[in-house]
């Protein structure tokens, strides 16, 4: 199966540049030059390339790794950890506040999230105040 794709681009572009000039009252006259390009037009297609004589054969699976987290907090020589996962946050709860206070959420209207619940089910701890 031989399967072509087709690209077209067509490169079309304009633009308009205003030009000052002033006689000798000081009087400000504005002219504008345009220039555009319409693009050109679709060459003609390539041939298709040849078939590979490659012979194409599965590789062997690499070997079983394994990741460990160390975490560098400021003010410490040594890292924390290992841990086997990273920080894992769920938001648990929150309140929606309308922004206009009617009780009726709109499109348009502004809402902001309060009281926004966090817990941490990964392994790596939060710093002190953060869990």
């Amino acid at each position: 199966m031989v399967i072509r794709s087709v690209l077209t681009i067509l490169l079309t572009w304009s633009r308009m540049e205003p030009h000052y000039s002033y006689n000798n009252k000081g009087e400000q006259t504005v002219y504008y030059t345009c220039q555009r390009n319409p693009g050109g037009r679709e060459g003609s297609s390539g041939r298709p390339g040849r078939r590979s004589n490659a012979s194409l054969l599965a590789g062997r699976n690499g070997s079983r790794g394994s990741v460990k987290i160390f975490v560098k907090r400021s003010g410490r020589e040594t890292p924390d950890g290992p841990y086997p996962s990273s920080y894992r946050f769920e938001v648990i709860g929150f309140n929606i506040v309308d922004g206009n206070d009617d009780g009726v959420l709109e499109f348009g209207d502004e809402v902001s999230l309060e009281n926004i619940l966090v817990r941490n089910s990964g392994t790596v701890e939060l710093r002190r105040g953060l869990n």
